[in-house]
């Protein structure tokens, strides 16, 4: 019973994944292959996952779901260009003020200011699907995504109540104040941001 089941996992990860395929697409060609929600959890690339990646019946799970930090904004006149909609400059200050939301929602704030530690933002990519118009109402769905020696990526998304108008990956790297250089955060920092240890413990452990 068990032979069977890890050959055919062992089939699947060699066919379906490439080596450097992050969890989350690991889990999304799992859920598209009919594994069960357990088999994804278990033995994606043979790892232990962290339960925040985990997906049920084609869903995300409760904890995946309670990552997502919102922040809902009236789009007004001034927000407006002479096309009638939102022009696409806007949402870029839409992304950080709910990116400042999800600091705020997270303590993060405080937490710079003690480790030593700042960010910056090194690279945005938008993906525009739909506009937003007066007096509609937007809802920005923000995330730790990914984490990397120094760095980390954020997951945003601009919903109305009709559509989704836009995806974002926005990438921000860790500075030390003192020093004006990219730093990895210390542990006192990682401690202090769950989401992001949370992240790390998911790769194994390493930040990086």
């Amino acid at each position: 019973m068990v032979l069977p089941f890890l050959i055919s996992m062992v089939y699947f990860v060699n066919k379906f994944v490439p080596p450097t395929a992050t969890p989350r697409a690991i889990l999304g060609r799992a859920k598209r292959q009919h594994f069960s929600a357990i088999d994804q959890f278990y033995f994606v690339h043979g790892q232990y996952l962290h339960p925040s990646v985990l997906y049920s019946a084609g869903k995300k799970s409760q904890k995946e779901e309670d990552l997502d930090t919102k922040t809902n904004i009236k789009i007004r006149g001034y927000h407006i260009d002479h096309f009638g909609h939102v022009n696409h400059g806007r949402y870029i200050e839409f992304l950080e003020e709910a990116r400042w939301v999800y600091m705020d929602a997270n303590g993060l704030i405080p937490l710079f200011h003690e480790t030593g530690i700042i960010h910056v933002v090194a690279h945005l990519s938008v993906s525009y699907t739909h506009s937003a118009r007066a007096n509609e109402s937007i809802e920005i769905k923000t995330r730790l995504d990914k984490v990397g020696q120094a760095s980390f990526t954020m997951a945003q998304s601009i919903f109305t109540k009709k559509k989704q108008v836009l995806e974002a990956q926005v990438t921000n790297v860790f500075i030390d104040i003192r020093t004006g250089k990219p730093a990895e955060p210390p542990r006192s920092f990682i401690s202090g941001w769950s989401d992001l240890s949370d992240c790390i413990k998911i790769k194994g452990g390493k930040n990086g």
